[in-house]
C-alpha cells in the first residue's frame, strides 16, 4: 500500500499524483484498529476459556477427593503425658 506508493514516487518525476497517498494511510489505519480489536476480542476469550478450565479441574478434582477419616479422639494426644518434656524437668504436679 504506501510502500507501493512510495517506491512509485522515486521512479516518477515530481509531479506524480499523490491523491491515493491520504487513502492508502487511512485505510492501514483502519486495517490496524481491526487488528486491535481482533486481538483485544481473541484475548477476552481465551480468558474465558481459562477460567472454564479452571473451573472444571476444581470441580473435577474436588469430586474425586475422598473425604479425610475423622481423628480417633484425643487418646492418641494423651498417650505418654508422663514423658512429655515439663513433666520429666519440673516433676509431676498433679
Amino acid at each position: 500500500m504506501i510502500d507501493d506508493e512510495i517506491r512509485r514516487l522515486g521512479e516518477h518525476e515530481l509531479d506524480y499524483s499523490l491523491s491515493r497517498l491520504e487513502s492508502d494511510i487511512w485505510e492501514g489505519v483502519a486495517a490496524r484498529a481491526r487488528q486491535r480489536e481482533a486481538a483485544r476480542r481473541t484475548r477476552s476469550f481465551q480468558g474465558v476459556i481459562m477460567i472454564f478450565a479452571l473451573l472444571g479441574s476444581a470441580a473435577a478434582g474436588l469430586s474425586v477427593v475422598r473425604p479425610a477419616d475423622a481423628p480417633a479422639g484425643v487418646a492418641l494426644l494423651t498417650s505418654g503425658v508422663e514423658l512429655m518434656p515439663s513433666s520429666l524437668l519440673l516433676g509431676d504436679r498433679r
